[in-house]
């Protein structure tokens, strides 16, 4: 415990170091001019899909700008000699981006003509799906040298993350959308604004759930061959 706490201090003062609380803030400020320009019966067509792509995805690329910054500077390869083990350094990021992406969230719905919100459920539907998006940013981006490799290959990501919203705005509503874990992520967060099924609800967090539990695990599997052992044989 005490080398997860310790990790997690470091995760935050590094995060305060680069920039990633201002960031915060300039999105906050951004997200909160535009949605208050809208008419107050529009806001709820455009703010479930603002959190769900742009907040709850908020440590995914956070979570790749971390890692890439720790390789230029050799955090990585020193944390590969150290008591820290690789499930406790994931979870450290985990805990901070994603306390970090709630709040965001949480204030950017704040400053806006929000309808009737759950506020426990959008932090608990945020929170969730940023531990998801978090772990998948980091099974992806280790596994490149640089930021420009990994912009391809997470635009590639992106998209499919956006499929949720041919249901949500009435375009396409067949079942084969609930085959991946994207529409799924989303009903979380259209559950703070909306009434669902209870079918939906035991899906989304079913499915979630256990795309957390699969991610965390590929994470740790990801972190063991393309850190671990890759400082190991440098």
């Amino acid at each position: 415990m005490s080398r997860f706490l310790s990790a997690l201090v470091w995760e935050w003062r590094l995060q305060w170091r680069h920039g990633l609380f201002y960031a915060a803030a300039f999105v906050v400020l951004v997200w909160g001019i535009v949605l208050r320009q809208l008419p107050a019966d529009l806001v709820g067509y455009v703010l479930a899909p603002v959190l769900y792509i742009d907040l709850s995805i908020f440590g995914f690329y956070f979570m790749a700008g971390l890692l890439y910054l720790e390789k230029g500077e050799g955090v990585l390869q020193a944390l590969v000699v150290t008591p820290l083990r690789g499930r406790e350094y994931l979870a450290a990021k985990l805990t901070s981006l994603t306390t970090l992406g709630v709040l965001v969230s949480l204030c950017v719905t704040a400053l806006v003509r929000a309808p009737t919100v759950n506020w426990l459920w959008l932090a608990a539907a945020v929170a969730i799906n940023s531990l998801f998006f978090i772990l998948m940013g980091f099974v992806l981006a280790v596994r490149y040298d640089a930021i420009s490799e990994f912009f391809v290959p997470s635009m590639w990501f992106l998209a499919l993350a956006q499929l949720p919203f041919l249901d949500f705005y009435s375009v396409w509503q067949g079942w084969p959308l609930y085959l991946a874990p994207f529409q799924a992520a989303m009903l979380l967060v259209r559950g703070a604004f909306e009434p669902l099924a209870l079918w939906q609800w035991l899906y989304a967090l079913t499915y979630v759930l256990g795309g957390i539990g699969v991610a965390f695990w590929w994470a740790g599997r990801t972190f063991e061959r393309f850190v671990v052992r890759s400082e190991g044989a440098a």
